[in-house]
């Protein structure tokens, strides 16, 4: 059965974690070389090196990467970057707080 436009949604993924998934499989499966599938999968070298080095990271520690379908059976995944702390917010009052 042809059917191109079911071809093209492998051949040029769109969403971002599928995209992910993509370069990371190129990378690991097919050995294809990170600056090619950097622009070809849309991400900055540096950003797909990391990509690369985050998931052996996590894989090496039993934390399945999140678009594994077994993902739960290995326990947590840790995040992908690291979150960012802020400090204490003030309170937020309701706007009639602030009328004069």
């Amino acid at each position: 059965m042809d059917d191109p436009r079911c071809e093209q949604f492998f051949l040029d993924p769109c969403q971002l974690l599928q995209r992910r998934y993509e370069a990371l499989r190129a990378f690991f499966v097919e050995r294809q070389p990170l600056p090619d599938l950097a622009r070809r999968f849309g991400f900055a070298h540096g950003t797909l090196r990391n990509l690369v080095c985050q998931f052996r990271a996590q894989y090496q520690t039993g934390h399945v990467p999140p678009f594994s379908s077994n993902r739960r059976s290995a326990g947590p995944v840790a995040p992908a970057a690291p979150m960012l702390q802020h400090g204490p917010r003030s309170p937020t009052l309701p706007i009639a707080a602030h009328s004069p």
